[in-house]
């Protein structure tokens, strides 16, 4: 990718990344990231400036998410076909049943007793829909919770 003009040294999760002839080599799973710091793709014009007295819109670098992308392409990598189709089988079907849950939920009807009968489906499914998703691992508890300070958002 391009660096920004003028830039000679970049960090990306504590390493450094190497730019030489304003180019670094940027690992594809992270391009939005560089992205947001001003990186272009070979090629690319960019987008357009901002006008005079705006300010860019600006998207937070989660670290986290780069930590957790990282992790899961490692051991994606040592997997077996069988082991991959099996794991994606399984996260098709969690996401089915999360999204059959959120049509049968009406977001408006959810008491605080109502959250402790849900099933973690329906939990999640709540989550979601009050823009407070939930992200395994995460205890039932932890989603009760989550789904109960979504509550005293809605009514707070």
């Amino acid at each position: 990718m391009r660096a920004p003009a003028g830039m000679t040294g970049f960090t990306h999760q504590g390493f450094p990344v190497e730019i030489r002839d304003g180019v670094a080599q940027v690992d594809p799973r992270f391009r939005g990231e560089f992205e947001t710091h001003g990186f272009l793709v070979e090629g690319e014009a960019g987008p357009a400036l901002p006008a005079a007295g705006e300010n860019p819109p600006l998207r937070p670098l989660d670290l986290r998410k780069q930590a957790l992308i990282g992790m899961f392409s490692d051991r994606l990598d040592t997997m077996s076909d069988d082991e991959l189709d099996a794991m994606l089988a399984d996260a098709r079907a969690a996401q089915k049943r999360e999204e059959d849950g959120a049509s049968a939920l009406d977001p408006a009807a959810v008491t605080e007793a109502a959250v402790d009968a849900m099933s973690r489906a329906e939990l999640f499914a709540f989550l979601k829909l009050k823009g407070a998703p939930a992200v395994p691992p995460i205890t039932n508890e932890a989603l009760r919770e989550k789904a109960r300070a979504a509550l005293t958002a809605m009514t707070g």
